[in-house]
């Protein structure tokens, strides 16, 4: 029902009710199992911890090292400890990963500070723990977007809808910028591709399972099609709520004897009965029902072994760090020690030829 057809026909009350929706075809699951370990937090809170770890270390340094409590040990500046800031920030490392460190610290300054890191740490550990079990237990498929305005930010996907539809004609007539950007990117598609603005719904499905494509129409479509299809999903719009009623010619008689019937097979609950026994069950598809648990894969995991492969390289990095300083080192220690030899060499001779003049004399 639309106000355009309102006017060349009467309608009886109406006996459904839809609205529109976004059809797209399912993200692969295995194209970000390398987040695993990352999606459990999100940026923001690593972002954060990253520096808190970095401050706190600092502070953990400047309480160890200036604290009075070890003005008595001599010589503590050649002894490893928490009052290198090294040291301390690998200990506060050790603890965010529930393990600690070899160094303790001895005043109350530091312990104090210890006490209420390791806090944050077991419920950091305790957070990502949970939410890592459930992101490798539970696959819940993550779409790119949630609505009109999220679709046409996106420069991986095109998008369509059916000629001669309610839909088109919203489009087309809408100064929303999100709906204009909409019907534009509709115009400049079509002319690459003239399906895009296909009025055959089975050619739009085609179109969403060769990828990257989003269809805009009705809802109920959808769920008729996806009862099939499992490869698709759906994510709901608020562009037009639609009604579906039965057209007569205007000042019809009918039109009363039509809308009466409805109303009472609407109070007799036969319509909703009726949609309970034919419509398409949700979550049919065999491959979402998973009657047991299945075992996690390699796929799964496989991030953690890139942590393993980058904390090599980074190991690497510091042991060919490790050897040019030594070299450097060593080199510098025999230039000063060459150094000093042409010294004592040229002192010589000098204190050779005054001692001769010395006894010359005498």
């Amino acid at each position: 029902m639309t106000i355009q057809r309102e006017n060349a026909v009467d309608f009886a009350i109406p006996y459904y009710y839809d609205s529109a929706a976004i059809l797209l075809k399912k993200p692969d699951p295995n194209a970000k199992k390398w987040r695993t370990l990352i999606d459990p937090l999100s940026e923001y809170v690593f972002l954060c911890i990253f520096l808190f770890i970095t401050v706190t270390s600092l502070f953990l340094f400047v309480f160890e090292k200036y604290t009075p409590y070890y003005r008595r040990m001599e010589e503590r500046d050649k002894v490893r400890g928490l009052h290198h800031f090294s040291d301390s920030l690998w200990y506060m490392y050790g603890a965010l990963l529930t393990q600690g460190g070899e160094h303790l610290a001895g005043s109350s300054s530091g312990r104090t500070l210890l006490s209420s890191w390791w806090i944050f740490c077991i419920i950091m550990m305790a957070t990502y723990s949970g939410n890592l079990v459930a992101f490798l237990t539970v696959t819940k498929d993550k779409l790119p977007f949630s609505d009109i305005a999220g679709l046409v930010e996106l420069g991986s996907y095109k998008w369509g809808t059916q000629e001669g539809t309610v839909f088109e004609t919203i489009f087309k007539s809408s100064t929303r910028p999100d709906y204009v950007k909409f019907w534009k990117g509709v115009v400049a598609n079509n002319k690459t591709n003239p399906n895009i603005l296909s009025a055959d719904g089975d050619v739009q499905v085609r179109l969403v399972m060769e990828g990257n494509y989003a269809y805009v129409g009705d809802k109920t479509h959808f769920e008729l099609t996806m009862a099939t299809n499992c490869h698709l999903a759906m994510v709901p719009s608020d562009i037009v709520s639609m009604q579906y009623a039965i057209a007569l010619p205007n000042n019809s008689p009918f039109t009363k004897i039509f809308s009466d019937e409805m109303t009472v097979l609407f109070g007799n609950g036969l319509f909703q009965m009726w949609k309970l026994k034919h419509w398409p069950k949700h979550g049919m598809c065999h491959n979402d029902a998973r009657k047991e648990s299945t075992p996690i894969t390699l796929i799964d995991i496989h991030s953690s072994f890139y942590v393993v492969a980058i904390g090599i390289f980074v190991a690497f990095i510091f042991l060919v760090y490790e050897c040019f300083k030594k070299f450097h080192s060593n080199h510098r220690r025999r230039l000063l020690q060459d150094q000093a030899k042409q010294t004592d060499y040229e002192i010589e001779p000098v204190k050779t030829k005054s001692d001769l003049e010395d006894s010359m004399l005498y």
